[in-house]
């Protein structure tokens, strides 16, 4: 069995979540290094995505956000 965690829970998204909130820097980590191994994964290029999407940049003010109309 392969030592990145990631990779082992693969399978089942419940096991990955609780990776991710057991310690996010690791799991930030081991995803990356999932990711080489497995770049076509589907689950993992939606949590590269989500934690991507995490740190971007939050608006400064609300004058930089605009309602749909």
């Amino acid at each position: 069995m392969d030592n990145n965690e990631v990779i082992n829970k693969l399978k089942t998204p419940e096991a990955l979540e609780a990776l991710y909130h057991s310690s996010p820097k690791q799991f930030a980590q081991q995803l990356a290094a999932a990711l080489v191994v497995q770049p076509a994964s589907e689950t993992l290029q939606v949590w590269q995505a989500r934690l991507s999407y995490q740190n971007a940049p939050k608006p400064t003010s609300t004058n930089d956000v605009h309602p749909i109309k």
